[in-house]
């Protein structure tokens, strides 16, 4: 499974993309205490045994995902961070694991304040890649284009809900119902 250098919280460590995962587990003493949701979740283990973990949220940049999330603290994991199959988690095609932490570092202090609040759920070719392997040298968007991206995801988001609605059975039968119920 690839393996990459990366920041938790702003902490360098060694993530981990796991595809057999649909969660992120992170190491729990790089997690400060204010991060912490109060909320613990239960997690079932390959060999059948079940763990409850502690939910916090963190902010990951690295490869593979950046942005704010939710993560389940595990005193002793593999790898500090391990990243499951969660919304806009990406395996970059022909990311080089060894990138230097110096390059992470720059780009998480560059995009860090801007996207703190931010989580996308998809990746568009049409929007800059922000992945530390394939950024060096590339200038990151300004905050103007933050918003424009945003705007979009929104866009795009609220399209997807609206096709979705469109599509279930049960608001087709609530709409022409309406619609009898007008005429």
């Amino acid at each position: 499974m690839p393996t990459a250098t990366g920041y938790l919280d702003g902490q360098p460590v060694t993530v981990l993309r796991d595809s057999g995962c649909n969660t992120v587990v992170v190491k729990r003493s790089l997690v400060p205490g204010k991060s912490f949701t109060g909320i613990t979740r239960t997690v079932h283990l390959l060999d059948g045994s079940s763990r409850h973990l502690p939910e916090a949220r963190v902010y990951i940049d690295s490869p593979f995902f950046r942005g704010p999330t939710l993560a389940l603290c595990m005193e002793k994991p593999l790898y500090d961070v391990v990243l499951g199959n969660i919304d806009g988690v990406v395996f970059p095609s022909g990311c080089t694991t060894s990138h230097h932490l110096s390059d992470v570092a720059r780009l998480h202090e560059e995009s860090a304040p801007a996207v703190e609040s931010v989580r996308y759920s998809s990746v568009s070719p049409d929007l800059p890649t922000l992945s530390a392997a394939t950024t060096r040298g590339v200038r990151l968007p300004d905050r103007a284009a933050w918003r424009t991206m945003d705007d979009e995801e929104r866009r795009v988001r609220k399209a997807a809900a609206s096709r979705a609605r469109r599509q279930d059975p049960e608001v087709r039968a609530r709409e022409a119902a309406a619609k009898r119920a007008q005429q």
